[in-house]
């Protein structure tokens, strides 16, 4: 799943880096498929999110009889905390103070969204009102933090009831979404920002449970249905099918977000099933899977950063807005990786070792 990692987190870079481009040229259009790549990359994200975390939960609850919650929890804090919190104390205390005149510094009042990232709530802070360009992307790690909260809780309780609870559970947000449709039409709309938040979060579960559909489907399907979603087949067709609904449908209809998770969510169990073999590409692309957290974590700085500092220093070529794009794109590649890569090795992995003390043979 590492280079699949790798690639989701690409598609966040490319999106974002459309979003930061600020080297006064000429105006570039972009194709809409690449302002959604950000959008589709989340969504695989939360997909892989739960199919993982499914998985492995279950598989522990099989091998042990039970599931170990506080070692699960301590394991997730241990992998998701460090990086997080230091992007946003970099946001708040460091970065306003190098990029003065610039998204970075932030837009709002800061002592309430400041309050709600510590407590682990980004996905609530855009809501009012506040903007801090560096970490306001930390918001999909407040779903997925609020989703290894409950999810192992239902796992463990929900016994041979599952199945229907993820059948409901993927439906639900469908019929919350057509029902918020229906008080809005007839004049019982909630206030905007509030609206925003109640869509976003409809827009993401669906996500969560296709991972944990295809998780299931894995460990307790029947044999001929891993065996006929093995067939290779699937790989081309399901590629074809998510491209198309990429290319020619705009992400926020009903349903399309559910849609489109089935679909990943299937691919990822065809390629576990399949057990496709990677390649000298694929072997390259997981190298970068397993610094995609950093990736994600720092995009965002790096790109403003990078142009910060073309704006700064005059590099722009005249009548070639395109050709300035791309050497903008290829510094801020280029410094990411890097940045990701010294992260991982000198930061993130004195927690992971002490991740791996609270394996139970789960996450």
């Amino acid at each position: 799943m590492d280079p699949l990692r790798f690639l989701a987190s690409l598609c966040v870079f490319l999106a974002h880096s459309v979003v930061f481009f600020k080297v006064p040229v000429a105006s570039l259009s972009f194709n809409d498929l690449i302002k959604d790549a950000g959008y589709y990359g989340v969504i695989f994200f939360f997909v892989l999110s739960g199919f993982l975390i499914t998985w492995l939960l279950l598989r522990e609850k099989k091998a042990t009889g039970t599931i170990a919650l506080r070692r699960f929890y301590i394991r997730r804090v241990l992998r998701i905390w460090p990086l997080y919190y230091l992007i946003v104390g970099l946001s708040f205390f460091v970065f306003p103070h190098l990029i003065h005149g610039h998204p970075a510094a932030g837009i709002g009042n800061w002592g309430w969204p400041f309050l709600l990232y510590a407590l682990f709530l980004p996905n609530i802070v855009p809501f009012t009102g506040f903007y801090l360009a560096t970490c306001f992307h930390t918001y999909t790690i407040g779903y997925e933090e609020q989703f290894y909260l409950f999810w192992p809780l239902i796992l463990r309780r929900a016994g041979r009831y599952l199945r229907y609870a993820l059948a409901g559970l993927f439906l639900l947000p469908v019929l919350l979404e057509i029902v918020h449709g229906w008080l809005m039409t007839h004049g019982y709309a909630l206030p905007g920002r509030w609206d925003g938040l109640v869509r976003e979060t409809l827009d993401f579960i669906p996500a969560f449970i296709a991972g944990a559909i295809a998780a299931f489907l894995y460990l307790e399907g029947s044999d001929r249905l891993r065996v006929f979603i093995g067939k290779k087949i699937w790989r081309y067709g399901l590629i074809a099918l998510i491209g198309s609904l990429m290319w020619f449908i705009i992400p926020g209809r009903t349903g399309y977000s559910g849609m489109v998770s089935l679909l990943f969510a299937f691919l990822i169990l065809h390629l576990v099933q399949s057990d496709a073999g990677v390649g000298r590409i694929g072997m390259l692309l997981a190298r970068g899977g397993k610094i995609s957290y950093g990736i994600y974590i720092y995009h965002a700085a790096v790109l403003i950063g990078v142009s910060l500092f073309m704006t700064r220093m005059h590099i722009a070529i005249a009548g070639w807005p395109l050709l300035t794009y791309l050497i903008y794109l290829l510094l801020s590649f280029v410094l990411l990786l890097l940045t990701a890569a010294a992260s991982y090795r000198y930061f993130e992995k004195f927690f992971l070792r002490k991740k791996e003390r609270w394996r139970t043979g789960g996450v």
